[in-house]
């Protein structure tokens, strides 16, 4: 039996159980997730983990800095305090928190198709084609090592390049 993308496949457990499992073979099995996405991994569920992974990595920080922002507006002295001004301040950083969060989401998934593409261009330099589709899952597939970034206090230390080679390496040896 070939190797089938957990995240795909209904069968082995829930939501939760697969995207772990995902995320694990990603960061550790590289290879066979590379085979099962050459095999017939879908875009779209690719895409729809990749925005998870992206969620996981942004929301704990996020929500740590909402937590700050709303104890700071709770405990305010300041002559803006609690009224109207107040009240229209932390409306503005509402926006500002929740459009960051998003924008962090969109150039995490944006940073993992600029890496398919250069493996695209590489692989087409090289006399290779591999479909879009193929580079696309497979890219997504291996950024399970970002979910390091989410761990609090580690992760914004270690989140920076080294997750990243390791997502690429990952991503070059599942070719």
């Amino acid at each position: 039996e070939r190797f089938r993308v957990a995240w795909e496949d209904r069968n082995s457990g829930g939501r939760f159980r697969r995207f772990w499992r995902t995320a694990m073979d990603g960061a550790v099995h590289p290879r066979a997730l590379g085979l099962a996405a050459a095999a017939g991994a879908e875009p779209w569920a690719a895409f729809w983990f990749l925005s998870r992974v992206s969620a996981w990595v942004v929301l704990p920080t996020s929500a740590g800095i909402a937590a700050f922002w709303a104890w700071d507006w709770a405990s305010s002295t300041a002559r803006t305090g609690r009224g109207p001004a107040g009240i229209a301040a932390l409306g503005w950083d509402a926006a500002a928190w929740a459009a960051v969060t998003v924008g962090i989401m969109a150039m995490v998934v944006a940073a993992v198709a600029i890496n398919a593409g250069t493996a695209k261009l590489v692989l087409r330099v090289l006399g290779e084609r591999v479909p879009w589709r193929v580079l696309w899952s497979i890219n997504a597939y291996t950024s399970g090592p970002l979910l390091v970034a989410a761990v609090p206090c580690l992760g914004p230390y270690c989140a920076g390049w080294i997750v990243w080679i390791w997502c690429m390496v990952c991503a070059i040896i599942a070719l």
